[in-house]
């Protein structure tokens, strides 16, 4: 006979396990409904097969079940054991802590949701690392772009875990023992058929179609049930593991950490790697001429987001920034430039420092005081006489650059934290009501408070000092700010959708290009105050001008938009001119990229090398045609390398373990990988690619390099 306290614990076990049951569906259910809802996900694309919809389905439902029936499991184990075997009030502590850890589950994985909403990526260690960079500029930047999705997170995160660890325990006590029986045994035949519907691992690169570790356009895809055809570059863009659902999210990195794909990118020995000496700055002054020293004023102007096209004079269709394109009519002009990551991070302090910015496995943060070494340009400028500033309408704590900004080498540092202003006018406030009350938007400044900075700091200074700027302008960044009265030339004065970071509506792209080319014309006109004040106080006669974008802008060509993302020339291309006093203006296609700034300043200042500059100057002779360039991106959303050399680009996935190669001149849309018609320059290509990230990466993990040489030089 079967004594009272036995079937207590098997009805406690019953209702234990018709929880759980209950749990798994309310999760699948939240995540099917999230992925359905929030664009960008593999399931809310509406050209998915529906048969490929269900097995991914299927494979996030296994996912769920596999986390919520072992470490659900796990918890009613200990929970039973504490309430046998400990005091009353040890129990409570026991279950409050089990407690705590079941909602800290549930709102990690709503806030993965909300994460990808708002940015393209689920919530991982990578992203929480990224968002720990900056957390108040993220807030910030989401309020600015949907604040009511940004308010109602709260409720997002507090909804489910709320249902699941109050409300299914009553109804599960309220079905009785027949009605939670059916709940287990449905959730047993739910399993059942997921595990029959899923093929296992639905990574559509790896096991679906099955093509090895090329980017290689597939036959089509035929889906009987829907009659279309589908590409195989649409079936990766859709069906990818890291776009299914958190729990497939993190199942994809436990196997990229356990088989670390970019451990096997091979390298080329007989490439020649130099690494210079450190000198003394005394030692490198005493090799400057000073007879022939140009003391020329020097701005080096970054125009956030700025693609190459969006320029006439490098191919662009309409005029968008008519007095950056009066400035090209008297500037060197580089129509085969390269920004050096996809992102601002990286990418800003690459023409600053000419240094690449790769410098480990993972994001890297700048720390205080680095231990590597760092040469900045106007580090070698102002013991030479010149005045120095940072003037930027960003917040520099992005990525802790004001730590590498910061080396004492720089007298007036003016970015968004220190702006006693409103950071972005609003579109709707012609009067700029709100100017004055301090409000912090979204950490940016409008370019137009920016530049009268830069103007009134010019005018602080004495006459006959040269001076040098680093100019950071942003009103172009997403989601492409224009003041309320500034007239737009192009797109709306109002939208009905929402333009987010990597999303807003594709059937929007034009009207969203529109948008975007409107903000770099209200930052061309803040660049156009800049140059007249120093045309009406007689400097730009002795003024050297340089500008740039820190990088692309995408508009879907490869599925995704915005930038920090993969390194496709929509991105990486920028232009680059430079103004020179008493120059005229020329077109020059030689490779060039953002680490050649600060060396081709100072060749046209007269000024020697540094051994610490990885670029080179772009005024040289005898250019090299196969230059090898160097490009990065590490970020939540992409982390990529690629190796531009001549007329290929080869681009390797550290995720995807992938391997593309392009020939630009012939396919400059980047659609058609020849990976399989030429091995043995993918093999070269990757090679060298190989080569140049392991010294990188090998530099920057070796302390005792760091206090005796520069960065690696590589011969190719």
């Amino acid at each position: 006979m079967t004594s009272n306290g036995g079937r207590q614990r098997g009805a406690g076990w019953l209702r234990g396990v018709a929880w759980l049951a209950l749990s798994w569906g309310v999760i699948v259910g939240t995540g099917v409904g999230f992925a359905m809802a929030v664009s960008g996900t593999a399931l809310s694309r509406p050209q998915l097969p529906p048969v490929l919809r269900d097995q991914l389905v299927a494979w996030e439902a296994l996912l769920i079940g596999l986390v919520v029936w072992v470490g659900g499991g796990a918890l009613l184990a200990l929970a039973g054991a504490s309430q046998r075997c400990l005091s009353r009030r040890a129990d409570r502590v026991v279950r409050g802590v089990l407690g705590s850890v079941l909602a800290g589950a549930l709102v990690f994985y709503c806030a993965s949701w909300v994460t990808f909403a708002g940015g393209g990526r689920f919530l991982d260690p990578e992203m929480i690392a990224f968002l720990a960079m900056s957390p108040l500029q993220f807030a910030q930047h989401a309020l600015h772009i949907d604040p009511w999705l940004t308010l109602a997170v709260p409720l997002l995160l507090l909804a489910p875990a709320a249902l699941i660890g109050l409300g299914l325990p009553r109804l599960v006590d309220r079905m009785g023992r027949t009605g939670q029986i059916v709940v287990v045994l449905a959730a047993i035949a739910s399993g059942f058929y997921a595990w029959s519907l899923s093929p296992g691992e639905p990574d559509t690169d790896r096991a679906t179609l099955a093509l090895g570790k090329d980017f290689r356009p597939h036959r089509p895809v035929q889906d009987p049930a829907a009659g279309l055809v589908y590409s195989y570059s649409e079936l990766l863009e859709i069906s990818r593991d890291d776009r299914i659902g958190p729990v497939s999210h993190l199942a994809a990195l436990i196997r990229e950490w356990i088989v670390d794909p970019s451990a096997g990118i091979p390298i080329d020995p007989a490439i020649e790697v130099a690494y210079p000496p450190q000198i003394e700055i005394e030692e490198w002054l005493a090799s400057v001429d000073r007879s022939s020293l140009k003391r020329w004023n020097v701005i080096v102007a970054v125009v956030e987001s700025l693609r190459v096209d969006q320029l006439v004079v490098f191919g662009g269709e309409r005029e968008v920034m008519p007095f950056v394109e009066a400035l090209a009519a008297e500037s060197l002009r580089y129509s085969d430039h390269y920004t050096q990551a996809s992102h601002s991070n990286y990418a800003d302090l690459a023409i600053l420092s000419s240094h690449y910015p790769l410098r480990g496995e993972q994001v890297h943060v700048y720390p205080e005081n680095p231990t590597y070494p760092r040469i900045l340009i106007y580090d070698l400028l102002k013991p030479l006489g010149w005045n120095t500033a940072v003037i930027s309408s960003q917040d520099e704590n992005w990525g802790r650059m004001i730590n590498y900004l910061s080396t004492g080498n720089v007298d007036h540092f003016f970015h968004s934290e220190t702006f006693e202003g409103l950071t972005y006018v609003p579109r709707d406030d012609t009067g700029f009501a709100n100017f004055m009350k301090g409000e912090k938007r979204s950490g940016k400044i409008d370019d137009r408070f920016t530049v009268d900075e830069a103007i009134r700091w010019i005018a602080s200074l004495p006459e006959s000092e040269p001076y040098f700027i680093y100019l950071n302008l942003q009103n172009s960044h997403l989601p492409y700010e224009t003041p309320a009265d500034f007239p737009r030339r192009f797109g709306p004065h109002s939208i009905d959708f929402t333009i987010r970071f990597n999303d807003f509506p594709r059937a929007r792209i034009e009207t969203v290009k529109d948008i975007y080319a409107d903000s770099l014309a209200y930052t061309d006109h803040q660049l156009g105050r800049l140059i007249e004040y120093l045309k009406d106080s007689g400097q730009w006669g002795r003024t050297l001008l340089v500008v740039t974008g820190d990088t692309g802008q995408a508009f879907y060509e490869h599925g995704f938009a915005a930038h920090a993302n993969m390194v496709f020339d929509e991105v990486m291309r920028v232009p680059l001119l430079m103004r020179v006093p008493g120059g005229e203006g020329v077109s020059d296609a030689r490779p060039a990229q953002h680490i050649d700034i600060p060396p081709t300043i100072l060749d046209l200042l007269g000024l020697p090398s540094h051994p610490g500059l990885q670029g080179v100057s772009l005024i040289a002779k005898d250019p090299d045609p196969l230059r090898s360039r160097y490009l990065v991106a590490q970020t939540p959303l992409a982390h990529q390398y690629a190796v531009v050399r001549g007329r290929h680009k080869l681009l390797y996935d550290v995720r995807h373990d992938k391997v593309m190669l392009v020939d630009l001149e012939s396919d400059p849309g980047e659609q058609q990988s020849l990976v399989h018609e030429d091995p043995a320059l993918t093999a070269e290509l990757l090679r060298r690619l190989g080569t140049w990230r392991r010294h990188q990466v090998d530099y920057y993990d070796d302390l005792s390099r760091h206090r005796r040489f520069y960065p690696p030089h590589l011969a190719d």
